[in-house]
C-alpha cells in the first residue's frame, strides 16, 4: 500500500508534466542515497541532477520527500515498484540490495553502484575512487602530519567496514601499509558493523578512551566517522593526544581542522561522481 501510494502521490505522470522552465523529460532515474540529508549526498545529487539536464534525464533524490526515513533496501524496492527507468545506489551494499538489484535487472531496470560496489550483482556498472590511490593519499597524509607533529606517530588505526563483499576496503588498507613501509609507523584495522546506528560510536569511543594503548592517529574513510571521531575527541577532552585523517569535506570538518582536532581530509569529487552514473545509464 505504502508503494502504491507514494507512486500515485509523489511520481504521478512525471515523464509527461515534469518541467522546470523549458526543460523536458524523457527518462526518470532514481538517486537512491545512503543519507538523503548529508552534504556528501547532496553534492551527488546536485552532480547527477545538472548532466540529467542536460541528457533529458529527471534525476529524483529518492526518499527526500517522503515523511518517514526508509532503509537502503526499502526506498530500492520503492524505486523498482514505481517503475523508474534508472537506479543509481550508493550506501552499505548487502546480499538482500544485492537481491533487488538483480530483481530491477530482470525488470528491465538498469542499476549502477556509486562508491561502495556489488560486482556479483546484475548491476551495469560501478562508478567509484580508485581504492588503491586513495590508500595512497591517506598515507601520504600519515607521513605529512609525522613530520609536522612534535610527538612521533608511531601507530595509526583504520576505521574499515565489515561488509565483506566490498573488497575495496582491503585495497584501500593495503595500500596504506605499502605507502608506510619505509616508517616505523604501525598500522591496525578496526572492523565496523554499520547494521547497528550506534556500532560506529561505540567502538570509536571505546578506541578513544582505551587509555594507554589507544593510537596515535585514527583514519577515518567516510564523513560520519570523521564527524564521530572528532565529536568524541571533543567531548572526552582528547584533543592533542589523538590525530584524526577525515574523509570528505563538510562546515564541521572545515571547523576541526581550523581547531587543529582534525591534521587533513581526504577529499573526493561527488559531484563528478554524480555526473558520470547519469552518462552511464545514459548510454
Amino acid at each position: 500500500y505504502g508503494m502504491t501510494y507514494y507512486r500515485k502521490n509523489f511520481l504521478g505522470d512525471i515523464l509527461e508534466n515534469s518541467n522546470e522552465g523549458d526543460q523536458s523529460y524523457t527518462k526518470h532515474v532514481a538517486l537512491i542515497l545512503e543519507n538523503v540529508d548529508s552534504e556528501f549526498g547532496e553534492s551527488i545529487y546536485e552532480g547527477a541532477k545538472t548532466q540529467g539536464e542536460e541528457l533529458g534525464i529527471y534525476v529524483e533524490n529518492f526518499g527526500k520527500a517522503l515523511p518517514f526515513d526508509y532503509t537502503l533496501e526499502e526506498r530500492l524496492k520503492m524505486a523498482i515498484a514505481s517503475g523508474v527507468d534508472g537506479i543509481i545506489i550508493q550506501g552499505n551494499i548487502n546480499e538482500n540490495i544485492s537481491e533487488q538489484i538483480d530483481y530491477a535487472s530482470k525488470s528491465e531496470i538498469p542499476v549502477v553502484t556509486i562508491l561502495e560496489d556489488l560486482p556479483t550483482s546484475s548491476r551495469i556498472s560501478f562508478v567509484g575512487v580508485n581504492p588503491h590511490q586513495l590508500g595512497k593519499s591517506y598515507g601520504n597524509q600519515i607521513l605529512k602530519a609525522k613530520d609536522n607533529q612534535s610527538n612521533d606517530i608511531k601507530s595509526v588505526l583504520v576505521l574499515l567496514d565489515t561488509n565483506e563483499q566490498d573488497k575495496g576496503y582491503d585495497i584501500i588498507f593495503s595500500s596504506i601499509i605499502e605507502s608506510l613501509s619505509v616508517s616505523d609507523v604501525q598500522v591496525d584495522a578496526k572492523m565496523i558493523n554499520r547494521q547497528s546506528p550506534f556500532s560506529v560510536e561505540e567502538i570509536i569511543h571505546d578506541v578513544i578512551m582505551v587509555g594507554k594503548d589507544a593510537p596515535d592517529m585514527i583514519v577515518c574513510i567516510n564523513p560520519t566517522d570523521t564527524i564521530t571521531a572528532y565529536q568524541i575527541l571533543v567531548d572526552y577532552n582528547k584533543v592533542g593526544e589523538i590525530g584524526i585523517i577525515g574523509y570528505y569535506n563538510s562546515e564541521v570538518i572545515e571547523r576541526a581542522i581550523k581547531r587543529n582536532v582534525i591534521d587533513s581530509t581526504i577529499v573526493i569529487n561527488t559531484r563528478q561522481i554524480g555526473e558520470y552514473s547519469v552518462e552511464t545509464l545514459s548510454e
